[in-house]
């Protein structure tokens, strides 16, 4: 029987932007306090620790619109239709979409989600991921 533990993954969160509207370099946050926000529903832990960072920037975020579905928020700020976070990595790679991601330099915004695993390491290509 494979024994589990608990580890924390830690991962960057970026802004997720129309690629049309990327510059190529990290943002400040509160430079968005204005803009409308495209999230996930608000009963997602993700959607918490969002509001937290703006709400540290200085702002509450101006939602239009909601979805319990990541690929869905991805369409919607692909039209244009607003900004949102994107983890760095768990939701997927957007190099073949009209999104590009922003990283957040102001303030600082990381992502530490438990997550149970089996003991075994994980696969090389996620293992820097992970933390002790």
């Amino acid at each position: 029987p494979d024994a589990r533990t608990s580890q924390v993954f830690r991962e960057r969160i970026c802004l997720a932007i129309p690629k049309e509207q990327a510059k190529g370099k990290s943002v400040c946050l509160a430079d968005f306090a204005d803009a409308p926000f495209v999230c996930l529903a608000g009963t997602r832990g993700f959607r918490g620790v969002c509001d937290e960072l703006c709400l540290k920037a200085g702002f509450a975020p101006n939602v239009v619109f909601e979805s319990d579905s990541p690929d869905v928020v991805r369409k919607f700020i692909a039209l244009g239709l607003g900004v949102g976070f994107w983890p760095e990595r768990s939701w997927g790679a957007l190099e073949e979409s009209d999104v590009a991601l922003a990283p957040i330099a102001d303030p600082i915004s990381w992502w530490k989600r438990p997550s149970t695993r089996s003991a075994k390491k994980p696969p090389s290509s996620t293992r820097s991921y992970w933390t002790s």
